[in-house]
């Protein structure tokens, strides 16, 4: 198992609340199918690693990795992808609220 860390800036996400929400909604709806604009310096990360979401200086999330870092070459509304990754938990953390959201998804 290995622990990675996936940095988020405001050129992605303006604020940390946004990329928040879009790990727990817009994921959700990709079944954990998480894109990655580059792969360069990613590496192997194997099924059960666990990936810590990052904004600013502050982990907001995890994800348990289903299956490792597949190479592709797609292009969504003006955005290129060089990978995706596969993740089969989700969890969000809410400091506000002291909610975490979980979400499980079956490939």
């Amino acid at each position: 198992m290995t622990i990675r860390i996936f940095p988020h800036t405001k050129k992605e996400f303006e604020t940390e609340e946004e990329l928040r929400d879009w790990l727990a909604h817009e994921l959700k709806s990709r079944k954990g199918k998480y894109r990655l604009r580059t792969t360069n310096g990613v590496g192997s990360i194997p099924s059960g690693s666990v990936v810590l979401f990052r904004f600013d200086n502050n982990i907001i999330g995890h994800a348990i990795v289903e299956k490792d870092v597949e190479l592709i070459n797609e292009e969504i509304d003006g955005v290129k992808y060089k990978g995706r990754i596969q993740f089969n938990l989700v969890r969000v953390q809410f400091p506000d609220a002291c909610v975490v959201y979980n979400r499980q998804y079956t490939t």
